[in-house]
């Protein structure tokens, strides 16, 4: 089954809207895995009551743990397992090893929200996992900068690129440079959708029917389409 993370390097350009909105386009199985080392933000924004976390699995492991079962149903046809929302819990469980560990076992296609990138041996142990890691950033120097910091550490993982298009005051970079600089490829260019950010972090949410039009949420569908085109690890 495919297996995608997605991740920043740097700031909070929109990792768990966008597994929102891909969420919420979803209309296979799909299992999303909220491993965000800075805490867990998704059953909070979309109301859903406390179960267990993915801290609560990762501290009393058991051998065959089904994350499948264990997530809890949420929007489309997805299961969430989401993370502990305090930081000090997510950061001081062992939840990247727990979820490399048992990845290979979810018969589903599997979404995984990493938050921001943490260059620990855990981290770059799941990656390794995962079929590709989407890294999610601004044009900006400063992300690019702190992106390029983590190609010795990514090695032979299939790294894509979605680049915010927002507004830079720092310098911009033109994505066809930031391939370059990089050397990954740019998969799309995430439309500034504020209304649609706004509705996903579940701040003034419209009617689903309006919200599935919106643009971020198109754009969405076609990343989630995704999911059904597995790759070989490390391809």
């Amino acid at each position: 089954m495919s297996r995608i993370a997605v991740a920043s390097v740097v700031g909070a350009p929109g990792v768990s809207t966008l597994v929102s909105a891909m969420a919420f386009t979803s209309t296979t199985a799909t299992l999303v895995v909220e491993c965000a080392p800075d805490g867990g933000v998704l059953a909070v924004r979309w109301g859903i009551p406390r179960g267990i976390t993915l801290a609560d699995l990762a501290i009393d492991a058991a051998p065959r743990d089904d994350m499948w079962e264990r997530a809890q149903p949420w929007m489309g046809a997805t299961r969430l397992l989401a993370g502990d929302p305090s930081p000090i819990t997510m950061q001081r469980s062992p939840v990247a090893r727990y979820v490399a560990d048992r990845l290979g076992t979810v018969e589903v296609p599997t979404l995984l929200d990493l938050g921001r990138l943490r260059p620990d041996d855990a981290t770059t142990s799941l990656l390794g996992e995962v079929d590709r890691l989407w890294l999610l950033l601004e044009p900006t120097v400063e992300h690019v900068t702190n992106a390029a910091t983590w190609k010795p550490l990514l090695g032979d993982i299939t790294v894509e690129l979605l680049v915010v298009d927002r507004p830079a005051s720092n310098g911009r970079y033109p994505v066809r440079e930031i391939e370059d600089v990089l050397g990954w490829l740019c998969i799309e260019t995430i439309q500034r959708d504020r209304r649609a950010a706004l509705a996903l972090r579940g701040v003034g949410a419209p009617r689903s029917y309006r919200l599935e039009h919106m643009p971020l949420v198109r754009q969405a569908g076609g990343l989630r389409d995704r999911l059904d085109t597995p790759q070989e690890v490390g391809v």
